[in-house]
């Protein structure tokens, strides 16, 4: 315990979001750190993908043209979604909470 200071957290690899694309099983052999920093891309993803759902939804309330856009985006806002709710589930079996 060095005289009282904290432990740095070794890192042993940056964390990107294509790592999201793992399975689930590959995630689970990953860190608590490592999950905590990509549960946060994975929630900055998903939010820039329900802004772009909000604004094509809004386009095709206006002009009709934009349902493949609604249905692909609509898609990938499910993906993250469903991520993010894999890693919360693998944090909260670890520590007993994800972070907010």
């Amino acid at each position: 315990m060095d005289d009282g200071k904290r432990r740095d957290i070794p890192i042993e690899e940056v964390v990107f979001l294509a790592a999201a694309k793992q399975s689930t099983s590959e995630l689970l052999k990953k860190d608590s750190y490592f999950l905590t920093v990509l549960l946060q891309l994975v929630r900055q993803e998903r939010k820039l993908t329900y802004n772009l759902l909000r604004v094509i939804n809004k386009g095709a309330a206006l002009q009709p043209g934009f349902e493949e856009g609604q249905r692909e985006v609509g898609k990938t806002y499910q993906y993250w979604t469903r991520k993010a709710w894999i890693i919360e589930n693998i944090l909260r079996d670890r520590v007993g909470y994800y972070p907010a």
